[in-house]
């Protein structure tokens, strides 16, 4: 059986997005690559799941009314920027992401043999990690973002390809 590696995420668009972007874009050229770069700019809200691929259509469907139904957070706050524990990024705020959290992962139906939804509670923007020394990627992540800078949130699947591409489905 073949199938599918998918994942529910949040991510920035706007000024805050474009700050992401120019600080993965720079971290990158300045001090290297950390395992944040090899995503997109976004904020985690279930687990990887994987799905068998005649299944794929059926579950975005449903999945993804379940997330229509919320239409764009406009409750999301960045808290802060900063450092903990291997980490550099964003942490975020939202009643409503919690939400779509809980509607999708109870309204998931996996089949036998498929991956059960793993709901995250910690709501973050990763920036750095996976790298001995993350004090000059948090001090890059200061000097270019601006964790007031506005943002519209959309929320939706994402695939991530046997190459390593992603596509937003």
């Amino acid at each position: 059986m073949s199938e599918r590696e998918l994942i529910l995420y949040a991510w920035p668009m706007g000024p805050l997005a474009d700050a992401a972007q120019r600080y993965f874009d720079e971290a990158t050229a300045r001090l290297g690559p950390t395992i944040a770069q090899s995503y997109p700019v976004h904020c985690t809200l279930t687990g990887f799941f994987r799905r068998a691929d005649h299944r794929v259509g059926e579950v975005l469907a449903a999945l993804g009314s379940a997330v229509d139904a919320f239409g764009e957070p406009d409750d999301v706050a960045v808290e802060r920027l900063g450092a903990r524990d291997g980490w550099v990024g964003l942490e975020l705020r939202s009643r409503q992401l919690l939400e779509i959290i809980e509607t999708v992962t109870t309204t998931d139906r996996p089949e036998h043999g498929e991956d059960a939804l793993r709901p995250k509670d910690w709501l973050h923007v990763s920036l750095a990690y996976g790298v001995a020394d993350l004090q000059p990627y948090e001090a890059l992540a200061h000097e270019i973002i601006d964790p007031s800078l506005p943002a519209t949130w959309c929320v939706g699947f994402w695939e991530r390809l046997p190459d390593g591409n992603w596509i937003r489905r």
